[in-house]
Formats: structure tokens, C-alpha cells, sequence
């Protein structure tokens, strides 16, 4: 073959081959290169200006117009070899790691001509094609096949394909790149009939040499099979055991008659399968108790300091906890106040450890935070019993480590179970570790269960024409509100598939805390009073869902925070009228419902000066 510029051609996907040129160039000015390539890299012998040079750039021999060489040798996964005219040169060439495409050869400023052979090992495939031609809403017929590679990463191309008989039907090469598996159609031309049969003899042109393919094929109706079936709701259902740890049964049947190529089928397969659809699988934990790391101070022992366990995780129960507090009397002086007893006396405490009320449930090891109300360090205070000791108050936010303890680890095939039969007379249990009912159900094989343990596949039942399959499933309780949802499936003969959705869900999760509102604003007006003045504030905060029942409104007064108004679900704002002292008056607003009640919005504070009118 003479070559002048840039030819080359494409072989099935190789780590390794060998390869031997003989060659000629007709001048030594210009320029050639015999190589091959793949995956966007290359391993190529250059010949320039009468210089031979390697893949490596190595100088190895030189060459004169129309001399005969020879160059030979083989590629390996990452090193080469290579001979000059029958004479070794190189047994060390090292190359980077790629699959071969393609080889190629480059003349410039010249003409070589070249005589090559590549050879490698035997390229691994399977050849398939349906049994027969199946009738298009159009009316005509067509027959699919493909060639794939069983090497899953080597991929090769079909070019075209030839039919050598008979001569009137067409064959189709959907894809002509690279693939791993390519797809072939064959149409029949003339005018057939259904129920023809015929011999068929094509070839297919490939990147690693020509496959010639023999096979029968018969022209079949749209509706080649008549099937009619019924499937019956779930039926039986039983439930033993409790809401935490029972066992719920569901029994449903399939009623299948069916015609095959207008013979009726007595022996019917049926595949049936239950695979994991949604849920969280995995571990459980529950709080034990809480260590406190740090105790906090200046904790305001009036209001409602709250134990709060927060997880990462959507599958949870929350933990509930009681804080266990000590602390020591202070007072302060209000300045500029009109009482007789000017001072606020308050306990100021510190958490010593904290009584676990519920312990939860949770599918990631939860936190644990402090929450409540903190004082400022905006003032002097004094011991109760000591008026004349006089320090400024520290504050700090406690904290603690949980301690837990894992109650169980949920999987699919621990939580579900598959059994297939002759309806009433005999079940087969999927899976070994669930214990057969009694009656009429025996073990199976661990064989149904899928290696990854996400579903029970079955293609072995097959059912007479007298006969109605049946198929159990059971699901296991767990204390958690998350049940593992499961798809059941079955489907053979004509055609028949039936689809259901299972879950094991025996009652409803609870609600969880109310969402707390972070937007609290107000709008007041006042009017003089004698000693005070008459208040009229409107608090809003943005209508969302708060998963609430509804919310509370809280005044700071001498006695501490208390419970001043209320709203109903839904509500976006609270008026509240009150006659109130000269000076600073702190509102909070909190959302709750029948689980708890939200932490503390952000503080509102309302200024009322003497002088004041409105």
C-alpha cells in the first residue's frame, strides 16, 4: 500500500498486540510515522530526513530513497520490543498504559509503501439475536440482535453488515462507533405473511475481522401470546406481636391463563421479586444520659431552661431531659424606680446533671445543647445575705457530651421476607432467618437474595394452568417511626407484570418540637397614665409553617417572665394592652404545640419615659 499523508485504521480495543511492517520510503528529505493510538495517546516509530527513531526518541538506525526495512516487535499493557530487519534492537521500551484504538501511518514530503500485519489475541464476544420477527404498529416486522464485547472494557465497532440470504431483507447497523454492545436490525423487504419462517445467512464487517451468522427466524403476530390474569389484593393479613417488635403477613394471588402461538400454556413461568425501595436502613441509638462538661453560670433560675438533642439525621425520635440545676440567691437595684423595695431578687444557677425523661430514638448519635435565659452582664449584684459584698455577675452557656447505647441495626432482608408457591398448599421462605409459618410454608434457599442483601429475586416458579400462584410478604416492626418500603413485582408468560408498592408503617410519627420564631418586631402607641402609662403594642412575626398549635407572648416583670397573651395557629400577630411602669419592658414569643414548646424569639424591648403622651 502506497501512503501519502495521513491514513489509518481502527481495530477492537487491545492492551497488547503485535505488529511487523515492511517498508519503503522514496526519498530521505521528508518525513513518515507508523504507530498506533487510543484513548487520546500514541506510541508511534518516526523516520526523518533518513533517521529511524523509537517511541522513546531514541536514534536506532538510518535509512536511504526506496531501501526495503523490515520493523517488527509487540506492545504490552505499559513496555515494548521491537526488531529492525529480523535483528533484535530494543527489549526495554517502556509506554504509558492504554487500550489501542487504531494504528496509522503518517507521510509527508514523501510516499512510503507499506505492508502491515497486526495480530493479537482472539477478541472475546457473544453473538445473539432474537427467536423471531415481531409485527411494528406499521406492519412491517423486525428482528433484533447485538454483539457485545465480554471483555466490559474493550470496546470495538460493526461497520456495516451484508445479507447473503435471503437476498430481499435488509440488515441495519444502529451505531457504528466504538461500543461495548452493539445493537443489529434485520427487516424483511417482501411480502411475507405471518406465521413465514425463514433461514437467514449475513455477515457483519468489524473492527476485529468479519463474523458470518446463520440463524431461523418466524414472522409473529403483535399479540403472540393471549394472556389473561388476576391479581388479588393482599388477603390474609394477619399482625402478631406489638407495635414495636411484631410481625405483619400479607398474602396475595395470581390467576394466570395464557395462549402461546394460539396453544394454550400449561407450564407458565413467573419471576417474582421484592426489592428496597425507600427508608433509612442502618443503626439505632437512644440517649442514656448526658455527662456536663461545663455547668454554664448565670442562669436565670425563674425561667425555663430546656435540654435540647439535635441529630443530623431525618429519622429520628427525639430524646426528652429535665436539667438539674444549683445556684445561690442575688438581688440588684432598679435604678430610677418609684417602688418602696427597689431591688429584684433572683437565683442565679448552674447545671449539675440533667434526668433523661425519654430516651429517644436515633439513627446518627445525637448532640446535646443548653437553652433558656441567661443574664447580661449589665449590672452590679449583690449576696442576699450579704448587701454589702458587691460583684459583677458571670454568665455562660453550659454544655455536655451524650452518652448512648445502639438498640438495633435495621437491614432489608432483616425487615422483610418473601414467600412464592402453589397458593394454600405450599410456600417457599426466601430467606432462612425468618421462621416459616407453621402451616404451610417451608425453607427456601439463601440463593433468592441478592449478593448486595437489597432484594429477593426468584425466576424459578413456574405454575400450571389448574394452579394460582401465591405470594407472601412479611414485615418485621421496629420501635422507629421509618418503615422500609418495598417493591413487589411479578411478571412472565404474555406478558404479565403486575407492580405493588408494600410498607410496613403501622402508625404515625410524632410531630417534634415547634419550629421557634427568629422575626418578632412591634408597633406601639402609649397614652399618660398616673404612675404609668397605658400601652397598646401590636407584635407580628412572618406567617410560616412553625408546626404549631399556636403561640405565647412573654412580659419580663419584677417576678420574672410571664405568660401575657396568646394566638392561634395560623395567627400572624398578638395586640396586647397593659398599663406599664416607666422604663424598659422585654417581650419574647414562643410557638408551641402538643409535643413542646419552641425556645424564645428574639427579644423585644419597649422604652416608656415619664412625660410620654399619646
Amino acid at each position: 500500500m502506497e501512503i501519502s499523508g495521513l491514513k489509518y485504521r481502527s481495530i477492537a480495543e487491545r492492551d497488547s498486540l503485535s505488529y511487523s511492517m515492511d517498508f519503503s520510503i522514496d526519498n530521505n528529505t521528508g518525513d513518515a510515522t507508523f504507530g498506533f493510538s487510543g484513548e487520546n495517546k500514541l506510541i508511534s516509530f518516526n523516520f526523518i530526513s533518513g533517521r529511524m527513531y523509537d517511541p522513546e526518541g531514541r536514534y536506532f538506525s538510518s535509512y536511504t530513497s526506496g531501501d526495503p526495512h523490515a520493523i517488527s516487535g509487540s506492545i504490552f499493557e505499559d513496555n515494548y520490543n521491537y526488531y529492525l530487519d529480523q535483528k533484535p534492537i530494543n527489549f526495554k521500551g517502556t509506554k504509558e498504559n492504554f487500550q489501542i484504538e487504531n494504528f496509522f501511518w503518517n507521510a509527508n514530503n514523501c510516499k512510503m509503501t507499506a505492508s502491515t500485519k497486526i495480530t493479537s489475541d482472539y477478541f472475546q464476544h457473544d453473538i445473539n439475536f432474537d427467536e423471531g420477527f415481531y409485527e411494528q404498529p406499521d406492519g412491517s416486522w423486525e428482528l433484533t440482535g447485538h454483539v457485545q464485547s465480554t471483555d466490559e472494557s474493550s470496546k470495538f465497532k460493526i461497520f456495516s453488515g451484508e445479507m447473503i440470504s435471503p437476498s430481499d431483507f435488509n440488515i441495519e447497523i444502529l451505531d457504528t462507533s466504538p461500543l461495548i454492545r452493539s445493537e443489529v436490525k434485520i427487516n424483511p423487504q417482501g411480502n411475507y405473511s405471518v406465521w413465514d419462517s425463514f433461514a437467514m445467512d449475513f455477515n457483519l464487517y468489524t473492527n476485529f475481522g468479519v463474523l458470518n451468522k446463520k440463524i431461523a427466524g418466524t414472522l409473529y403476530p403483535k399479540n403472540r401470546y393471549e394472556t389473561n390474569h388476576v391479581w388479588g389484593d393482599m388477603r390474609g393479613y394477619t399482625y402478631t406481636g406489638n407495635v414495636a417488635n411484631g410481625v405483619i403477613t400479607g398474602d396475595y394471588s395470581l390467576e394466570v391463563s395464557s395462549k402461546f402461538d394460539q396453544k394454550i400454556i400449561v407450564d407458565k413461568p413467573m419471576d417474582v421479586s421484592l426489592t428496597y425501595h425507600s427508608g433509612y436502613t442502618g443503626k439505632f441509638y437512644r440517649v442514656t444520659g448526658v455527662n456536663v462538661t461545663y455547668s454554664g453560670a448565670g442562669i436565670d433560675s425563674d425561667q425555663d431552661l430546656s435540654v435540647v438533642f439535635s441529630s443530623s439525621s431525618d429519622f429520628n425520635q427525639l430524646a426528652k431531659a429535665t436539667p438539674l440545676t444549683s445556684g445561690r440567691v442575688f438581688q440588684r437595684k432598679l435604678e430610677n424606680s418609684s417602688l418602696s423595695f427597689p431591688y429584684i431578687n433572683k437565683t442565679i444557677s448552674a447545671v449539675t446533671g440533667v434526668s433523661i425523661t425519654a430516651s429517644g430514638l436515633y439513627s446518627s448519635v445525637p448532640s446535646v445543647s443548653f437553652s433558656g435565659q441567661y443574664y447580661e452582664n449589665n449590672g452590679h449584684w449583690e449576696g442576699a445575705n450579704s448587701p454589702y459584698e458587691d460583684f459583677l455577675l458571670s454568665t455562660g452557656t453550659a454544655s455536655g457530651e451524650v452518652l448512648y447505647e445502639e438498640v438495633y441495626e435495621k437491614t432489608f432482608t432483616g425487615s422483610w421476607n418473601l414467600s412464592t408457591g402453589i397458593e394454600s398448599t405450599n410456600y417457599i421462605s426466601y430467606n432462612n432467618a425468618w421462621t416459616p409459618l407453621a402451616v404451610n410454608e417451608s425453607y427456601g434457599t439463601e440463593a433468592y437474595v441478592n449478593s448486595d442483601s437489597s432484594a429477593y429475586v426468584d425466576d424459578a416458579d413456574r405454575i400450571l394452568s389448574k394452579d394460582i400462584l401465591g405470594v407472601r410478604v412479611r414485615y418485621k416492626t421496629y420501635q422507629d417511626y421509618e418503615p422500609i418500603h418495598a417493591k413487589l413485582v411479578v411478571s412472565g408468560a404474555g406478558h404479565v407484570l403486575e407492580e405493588r408498592m408494600v410498607s410496613g408503617q403501622m402508625f404515625a410519627p410524632p410531630r417534634g418540637r415547634p419550629t421557634p420564631i427568629t422575626e418578632l418586631s412591634a408597633v406601639h402607641y402609649f397614652s399618660q397614665g398616673d404612675g404609668s402609662v397605658q400601652t397598646v403594642a401590636t407584635f407580628n412575626w412572618p406567617k410560616k409553617d412553625y408546626n404549631e398549635d399556636g403561640f405565647y407572648l412573654y412580659h419580663e416583670k419584677n417576678t420574672g417572665w410571664e405568660k401575657v397573651a396568646s394566638a392561634e395557629a395560623g395567627e400572624e400577630k398578638i395586640v396586647y394592652s397593659a398599663a406599664l411602669s416607666f422604663g424598659e419592658h422585654s417581650f419574647y414569643l414562643t410557638s408551641w404545640n402538643s409535643e413542646a414548646e419552641s425556645a424564645p424569639s428574639n427579644e423585644i424591648i419597649l422604652f416608656i419615659s415619664q412625660g410620654l403622651t399619646g
